[in-house]
Order: structure tokens, then C-alpha cells, then sequence
């Protein structure tokens, strides 16, 4: 594998990581909307991944992204303006533990990433630096 493969695999799960990150926020910030009716309350939204060739390394891409299929919360809540005729809301379908589990994940994944790229770049310094000895 050539360094620039690693490198190349490297940056691609940091730009899907990133994608990620910004789903997740988009979940939490939406975990607590309501609307008037099941189909019109925010549902979860899932980054789909799919690894890649980058060379002789694997990186990964988001290929699409999809909504969640858990039902949304009905609450009972007959004085909301958004109540349907039998008093209910809906809500989200966010679930906020799972979130958090997936927020840790998708860090820690961001994060392995970086790691990895440092080094490969601090071995290309180190290569470039002996041949120029």
C-alpha cells in the first residue's frame, strides 16, 4: 500500500465520520419537534456506508441517506395547536441514548482517523527528510 492510499483511505472516513456528526446533530436537534400527524414528524436520519477502493487501502463514503424506521412517539396532548382531531401529537422518532451511542462512535471513529493520518504524514516527513540526508 502506498502512502498516499492511506492517506487517501484515511481522509475518506474522516469526510464520512463528519457526515455523520452532522446527522447525529441534526437527530438531537429535532429530537423534540412535534407535528400533527405520524407521517409528518421528523424521523431519525442514518448515513448508509459503503467501503471503497482507494488504491490497495479501503476507505469508506456515504452512499445515501436514509430515515429512520421507528414509529413516532404519539403523546396525548389535546390543548397543542398541533393536535390532531383526537388530541394527539407526534413526535420524533429520535431515540437520545442512541444518539449519544452513535455520537461516541462516530468520535471515536473521526478521531482513529486523524491518528492515522498523522502518522502517515509524519512517516512521509521522515521519508522525505532521509532521502534528502
Amino acid at each position: 500500500m502506498s502512502m498516499i492510499d492511506g492517506i487517501n483511505a484515511a481522509a475518506s472516513g474522516m469526510i464520512a465520520q463528519a457526515q455523520r456528526l452532522n446527522l447525529i446533530s441534526s437527530n438531537i436537534a429535532n429530537a423534540n419537534t412535534v407535528s400533527s400527524s405520524e407521517k409528518e414528524s421528523f424521523k431519525a436520519l442514518v448515513p448508509v456506508f459503503k467501503t471503497m477502493n482507494s488504491g490497495d487501502a479501503q476507505g469508506v463514503v456515504v452512499t445515501k441517506i436514509i430515515k429512520s424506521a421507528a414509529p413516532s412517539k404519539a403523546m396525548y396532548a389535546p390543548n397543542n395547536p398541533l393536535a390532531d382531531s383526537n388530541g394527539y401529537v407526534y413526535g420524533s422518532n429520535v431515540d437520545n441514548n442512541e444518539m449519544a451511542a452513535d455520537l461516541i462512535s462516530a468520535q471515536a471513529s473521526y478521531a482513529t482517523d486523524v491518528k492515522v493520518l498523522k502518522i502517515l504524514n509524519e512517516l512521509r516527513d521522515s521519508t522525505i527528510k532521509a532521502m534528502n540526508n
